[in-house]
Formats: C-alpha cells, structure tokens, sequence
C-alpha cells in the first residue's frame, strides 16, 4: 500500500479549493453592444445639364465637378477599405485571445487531472 504524504494532500486542497472557488465566481459581465455606424458618403454630386449645347467654359466646369465628384468618392471607398482591415485585424486579434484562453484553460486542467491522478485517492 503506498503511503500519501501529508503535505501533498494539503496542496491538493489549496489547488483545488481555489480552483473552485475562480470557477464560483460571476464572469465578468459582457460589454454593452457595440452599435456599428459607417459614416454616409458626402460627396456631392453634379447635376448632369439640361442641355447638350452648352458653353466651352460650362462643359468644363461640368466636368471639372465630375472629376471632382469622382475623387470624393474613390476617397471615400478607400476610407472604408481602411477601416475594414483595421477591424478586420482587431476581430482576429479577439478571436486568437479567445481562442488562446481556452488552450490555456485545457492545458491547466489536464495539469489538475495528471495531478489528481498522480496525488489523490481513486473514487470508486
């Protein structure tokens, strides 16, 4: 029959008294939903003319405003593809913390096991 140090029996119950106890505890509450707003394009767009026949200085003030119009807008869409891979990047940083916080979880608790297994009584 193989005799159980005390002190072994004593840590057991420390470890897993507080293992327990952390597990008792609330989680930490969720944080309030986070309300996605895209800013709104706000390029403003020409009137296209009522008629073709138009001044030399008019077509080109017209299409001195297209351009224009065109560049607020590539502009605009170059803002969102930033923000994308910004929250892109930040949603992938979240999932791999989540995801590393469970492999940290299972490798503790196989610790406790292989501890329970090595330390402590069988139950029947």
């Amino acid at each position: 029959m193989k005799t159980r140090n005390p002190l072994l029996w004593c840590a057991a119950a420390v470890c897993l008294s507080a293992s327990a106890q952390e597990a008792s505890q609330d989680p930490q509450p969720l944080p309030p939903e986070v309300k996605a707003s895209v800013p709104a394009m706000d390029c403003p767009q020409p009137k296209i003319p009522e008629r073709a026949s138009m001044p030399v200085e008019d077509i080109d003030y017209f299409i001195k405003k297209v351009n224009a119009y065109g560049d607020c807008v590539s502009a605009y869409v170059t803002l969102r593809q930033v923000d994308i891979k910004k929250y892109s990047d930040l949603a992938r940083a979240h999932a791999e913390a989540g995801n590393d916080a469970v492999k940290v979880i299972g490798d503790y608790r196989a610790k406790v096991v292989a501890f329970q297994d090595a330390h402590l009584p069988k139950k029947n």
